[in-house]
């Protein structure tokens, strides 16, 4: 008589159908977002699987698992797509946990969708780049042209434009970048394996963004002042969702 061996299911496996349960409540999420949740499960589930190491083990799916769908509802709330890839948003393990973290890129959508161009700039040593505060603003930006050695990072700006209120722009030195990034906890934590040290530029784009954010004036649509929030939080080492009942952002203290 045959015997019918039946193997474990792997941990990616499982959670595949864990979401199809969940994926009520991130459609849910996602309403008026734009973003459809059959695109949103599938970013998800690449998420997981690109977690995955050479030895099996996976640290999204070994964190605490309600903290990972806290995190996969947060990105849902905010209409980003947690895929690592696109840059709109990033699933992290930290410290046992699992947070949202929104990325370069989903900054600028956010922004778009509340009715502003957002852009942010690296500025390098050849480059041409003057610009003053004050009751006449300017900001004045030309790169090095022709392949030309641009030289070292030298600042990071970010502006913001729309049909209703004036531009408005913030500047940041390398200096000042450095000094946000080394007081990161992410950075702290996880060193080479941070966004800090595999993607520098993006994250000091998303620095200024995030420091421009405090220029910019309120908007109806708060998804964009709720990423903000919940990116100063996980910088400052604070673990940070969005509730799915109202919607609102809770902050915690990442456990040490």
């Amino acid at each position: 008589m045959s015997e019918v061996i039946k193997r474990e299911a792997s941990p990616v496996a499982t959670f595949r159908e864990q979401t199809t349960q969940m994926t009520p409540q991130m459609a849910a999420a996602l309403e008026g977002s734009g973003v459809k949740v059959g695109r949103f499960v599938r970013c998800l589930q690449n998420a997981i699987s690109g977690a995955e190491r050479g030895n099996g083990r996976n640290a999204l799916l070994e964190a605490d698992r309600t903290s990972l769908w806290q995190a996969t509802l947060t990105a849902a709330n905010l209409g980003l797509v947690p895929d690592g890839v696109t840059g709109q948003g990033y699933l992290m393990p930290f410290r046992g946990k699992v947070q949202f973290v929104p990325g370069y890129r989903g900054m600028i959508t956010l922004a778009y969708n509340a009715g502003f161009i957002v852009e942010g700039r690296v500025v390098h040593e050849h480059d041409l780049f003057s610009y003053q505060f004050g009751t006449d603003p300017m900001l004045q930006h030309a790169p090095v042209q022709d392949g030309s050695d641009a030289g070292k990072l030298v600042a990071v700006y970010a502006t913001a434009r729309s049909m209703q209120y004036p531009t408005t722009f913030d500047v940041l030195t390398h200096d000042e970048v450095i000094a946000v990034r080394n007081a990161s906890s992410g950075y702290k934590a996880m060193g080479n394996s941070s966004p800090w040290a595999t993607n520098f530029e993006a994250m000091a784009r998303k620095t200024a963004i995030r420091r421009l954010g405090h220029r910019m004036p309120l908007v109806t649509d708060t998804r964009l002042a709720d990423a903000f929030r919940i990116d100063a939080a996980v910088e400052q080492g604070r673990s940070a969702y969005i509730n799915t009942d109202d919607r609102d952002v809770i902050e915690g203290e990442i456990v040490e």
